[in-house]
């Protein structure tokens, strides 16, 4: 049964790298060296989470602002456990690529933005650009980005629902604005 796994498994794989290679002739160089950029797409939003919260006035924003760092927070770690234990390897090397921490990122990101009455169209768009990019390079498999999807998805919403995780969030704006005030006296 193992080695019939198998080879169906090995069958897919192979099938899915000539897909993977025709959908890249359809993108020519420019719009591949710019969806390129999309695999940072994570540390850059990391980044303009941080630079939005601190300009932030509003302590209802930057409260859900923390509660959006926290969870993504833990979708990376919760991505980075999957891959330990699930051991499925990607299209272009033996690296671990199941489920797609991308994918997981932005499907996450969707959803905390979602709970918060956010607009989400560029989000979506974002999830759809980041997965495209991740299978047009060869870096995961179609199923690793479904995968991602749908565990940064069902992560997220749990999360968001998760009173302790909003708790931390409030004692964490609580430490932020203590730090504050002593900066300002």
């Amino acid at each position: 049964m193992i080695n019939l796994y198998r080879y169906y498994y090995t069958l897919y794989q192979v099938n899915e790298t000539k897909y993977q290679n025709n959908v890249l002739i359809i993108f020519n160089n420019k719009y591949h060296k710019m969806m390129k950029l999309l695999h940072y797409s994570p540390y850059i939003a990391g980044i303009a989470l941080v630079i939005q919260f601190l300009i932030t006035k509003s302590k209802s924003r930057q409260l859900d602002l923390i509660n959006l760092g926290i969870i993504q927070f833990l979708n990376i770690l919760v991505s980075a456990s999957c891959k330990l234990i699930i051991q499925l390897p990607r299209p272009s090397s033996e690296e671990r690529g199941f489920p797609s921490a991308h994918s997981m990122f932005w499907s996450g990101y969707i959803i905390v933005m979602y709970f918060q009455q956010q607009r989400i169209a560029a989000y979506v768009f974002m999830l759809l650009l980041v997965s495209l990019e991740r299978y047009i390079d060869g870096y995961h498999y179609l199923y690793q980005i479904v995968g991602g999807i749908l565990f940064g998805a069902l992560f997220s919403y749990f999360a968001v629902n998760f009173v302790i995780i909003q708790k931390l969030a409030k004692i964490l704006q609580y430490q932020y604005e203590r730090i504050i005030s002593i900066i300002n006296h």
